[in-house]
């Protein structure tokens, strides 16, 4: 993960590094992403990039880290203070999830990293299981400790997870409208609570 010397940057400049990398892995997938095209476009010597990150990879961890709390702190927020039931709030995240994919912007940035997690050749390297770990912190986090306690709770989770990929692999793949692939999602999530409630009235 990022250096303390990078955390303690002025945000000026940790934004033009962060800038200058979205625009790379927007260019290519992260395994043909350059430090060289980075550096240049933040204005910054090689030797500082290697005080800040010991990769590129340990970069792309560090965005795809910040992302995910943002996503993970919106569910909890609509939890706690707008009083929506964990599924809705996971309706609401996904939502979120395909309007960004969506931007026309940074619709190539947020395809190269979905791209990067399904990648075949990319399944073994150390980063992709950092972000594992980080996404299974982060998923633990935003889950309301009743669910968490359910004997079937492991199920639960990846039934969730079976969700979110089959949805934005249609999204992303099959080239399906945001509303049709919405609708898909919440008939799944509507199914998975049924089938969670029915089991836990038994």
């Amino acid at each position: 993960m990022a250096s303390k010397t990078f955390i303690n940057l002025p945000e000026e400049k940790k934004n033009r590094i962060i800038d200058a990398a979205k625009k790379e892995f927007s260019r290519v997938p992260i395994e043909k992403a350059l430090i060289s095209n980075i550096i240049r476009d933040a204005g910054i010597p090689r030797g500082s990039f290697y005080q800040y990150f010991e990769n590129i990879d340990d970069l792309f961890v560090y965005i795809i880290d910040d992302i995910y709390k943002k996503l993970h702190h919106d569910i909890e927020q609509d939890v706690k203070i707008e009083g929506k039931t964990y599924f809705e709030a996971l309706k609401k995240k996904f939502y979120d999830v395909l309007t960004f994919f969506e931007n026309g912007e940074k619709r190539q940035f947020n395809i190269n990293i979905y791209m990067s997690f399904i990648n075949l050749e990319m399944k073994q390297s150390i980063f992709l299981n950092e972000m594992r770990v980080l996404k299974v912190q982060d998923d633990l986090a935003s889950i309301p400790k009743e669910i968490l306690d359910m004997p079937f709770s492991n199920e639960f989770l990846g039934l969730i997870g079976m969700a979110n990929l089959s949805c934005l692999n249609d999204f992303v793949f099959k080239d399906l409208s945001k509303e049709v692939v919405y609708e898909n999602y919440c008939g799944y999530l509507d199914y998975i609570r049924k089938t969670i409630l029915k089991n836990l009235n038994k």
